[in-house]
């Protein structure tokens, strides 16, 4: 015996399409889930960003939204001192052979350019706590001025992956290297759960009866 539903088919695939188009909305929330801490610096502190050598991490009261009760993390380099410089997140947990999303938004902390340009890097590896090390992807570079730019990148984590950092990397394309600062907010990564099948169709059973069901002997 076996049991089917008494609907048309064509019925069954209207459902089908909404139910996909439902998951897929639910799988798009999910992977608008931000999973960086303080990405805002809207809590007076650029922990847990840690810096490179070189030059040491700030609050700025510049923010990419204008929100008053916010900020950004600054970072300024000396004349001569470096060509670049890199700052990192906190690591965490991901899962392999999933879609992410990572970015951020950043600018010059004075009114005139800087010479300088950023990119996203994130960093996949396959042990926890980010130990074991497999590959890193990148944005691009983001050439900086006055106003808010945008750094983005689109990525599927390795199958392996365990845990993830980003990384923002900058360069200065004045030589000799040229004094500069900088400030970042808005920093995302987005991802959500991997391995989530979408259904054929989503029941559920929520109206309490068992309507369009029944069974057939075989």
């Amino acid at each position: 015996m076996f049991v089917r539903s008494t609907q048309p088919l064509s019925r069954l695939m209207q459902r089908a399409a909404v139910a996909l188009v439902a998951s897929a909305a639910v799988a798009s929330s999910a992977s608008a889930a931000n999973i960086l801490r303080n990405s805002e610096f809207s809590d007076f502190t650029v922990s847990p960003w840690i810096s490179g050598t070189g030059f040491s991490l700030l609050l700025s009261n510049l923010d990419h939204n204008n929100n008053t009760g916010s900020g950004s993390m600054r970072w300024s380099q000396i004349a001569g001192t470096n060509l670049g410089t890199s700052v990192f997140s906190e690591c965490e947990p991901i899962g392999g052979s999933q879609a992410i999303s990572a970015g951020g938004y950043f600018r010059t902390a004075g009114a005139a350019p800087s010479g300088a340009k950023v990119q996203i890097q994130v960093r996949y590896f396959s042990g926890v706590g980010c130990t074991s090390w497999i590959s890193t992807q990148k944005s691009g570079f983001l050439t900086l001025g006055g106003s808010w730019g945008q750094a983005k990148t689109d990525q599927t984590t390795p199958s392996n992956a365990k845990s993830v950092q980003v990384q923002i990397d900058t360069q200065d394309t004045v030589l000799p290297a040229d004094a500069y600062d900088i400030v970042a907010d808005g920093i995302f990564l987005n991802a959500g759960a991997a391995g989530s099948p979408n259904p054929i169709f989503a029941s559920n059973f929520n109206s309490g009866t068992l309507t369009d069901w029944i069974v057939v002997d075989r």
